[in-house]
Formats: structure tokens, sequence, C-alpha cells
């Protein structure tokens, strides 16, 4: 029998419960093949929009709140950062056991308002300079990495003369312009926004 852990859900209240926060006892995930099992230390606060339904017979952890309706996006935590815990040996160019990390979203990212998630690519699985706390780290994988990632795809694209729209000015587009200054100084930037406090924000992110 696997050894359980710890896992938290924030819900919303339903008609039978009233509370909104649940801890569940699963058990820890398996380490997958060619890939890296991470003990969490910090998750950020972020949601899924996914929606799943399961039966009370197939889905032995349903809601209590809600029976059986299973909505991911109630399951938070994305973002997170932590040591890894084991190694696969198949897994190629992973972190060694101890190293601190944080892991890059990805389809089917478990959720991490739990103890361990299990990382089948270890490119999903990126270490941290000494510098950065794990509580910091925790929020950069939905808005800093992401927006990183825009920026290498966009100077692939168009190495010599790259430009980049940036719309609204929520924290992702304000990751983009901040790092695109850091990383491509070159880069033509265009912010596009309603709100003129926006803009100024975007302008003081340069």
């Amino acid at each position: 029998m696997n050894k359980l852990c710890r896992q938290v859900s924030i819900e919303s209240p339903g008609p039978v419960v009233h509370d909104c926060v649940f801890s569940f006892s699963v058990p820890i995930p398996e380490t997958p093949p060619g890939g890296v099992r991470v003990k969490v230390v910090c998750a950020g606060a972020c949601y899924r929009s996914r929606r799943s339904l399961a039966s009370s017979t197939e889905d032995t952890t349903s809601s209590p709140a809600h029976h059986g309706v299973r909505d991911s996006a109630l399951f938070a935590g994305f973002e997170v950062a932590g040591v890894v815990e084991e190694v696969d040996d198949a897994a190629e160019g992973a972190p060694a056991v101890g190293e601190r990390v944080v892991v890059y979203p990805f389809d089917g990212c478990p959720q991490g308002y739990a103890e361990y998630v299990s990382v089948p690519d270890p490119k999903c699985v990126i270490p941290l300079p000494a510098s950065v706390p794990l509580s910091v780290a925790a929020m950069l994988p939905s808005g800093a990495l992401r927006a990183l990632n825009t920026i290498k795809v966009a100077q692939q694209t168009s190495p010599t003369s790259c430009k980049l729209l940036v719309v609204g000015t929520g924290g992702l587009a304000l990751w983009t312009v901040r790092i695109a200054q850091c990383i491509a100084p070159k880069m033509h930037i265009t912010v596009a926004s309603l709100r003129d406090e926006g803009l100024q924000l975007a302008q003081a992110s340069k």
C-alpha cells in the first residue's frame, strides 16, 4: 500500500457542507518513468478552469460539498516550488535529489496544495539559484516563466527585427515587458490597454 500524504482543496460551499477548505489523505504520487517527484514547500494561489465529472463509485475523493462533481479549478496551486525528493533512473538532465526547484506548468500539472507532486518531464523542473527564496519562486511559473517562453519564441521566429504586441497590463503582461527589457533590449514592444493607469504601470516596469 502506498504511503499517504496530505492534499488541500479550496471549494465553494455546497448544499450540505458550508466549509470551503478541505484536507484529504491521498497516496504519495509515484515517481513517473523518466521523471521526478518534488516535495512541495510553497505553492501559488492559482486555479485551473478545467472541469470533470465523476460518479461516487469512480471518484473516491469526491468533494464533500459537491457530491459526484470534481472541479479541478478547486484544487489550487499549480505554481509549485520545492525540493527534488526522488529522480527516476531513466530521467535525463534532471536536477539532483535535494536541489531547490520550481515546476513549470504543463498539461496535466497536479495540484500543488499537496505534500508531493510528480513531474513526468525533467525539463519542467527548473533549478533555482540560491538567491531566490522558494516563497518568491512559487510566484514565477504562470507569470514570469510563461513570459520568458513567449519572448524566446518571438526571438526565434524573427531574430533580426522582433516586435511584440502585449495586450493588457495584468501580471503576465507586466512580466513580459520587464523580462523583454532585460534579455531582449532591442525588441520593439507595443502595449495596448484601455486604462491609462495600465499604460503607466507598463511604462514604469521598463
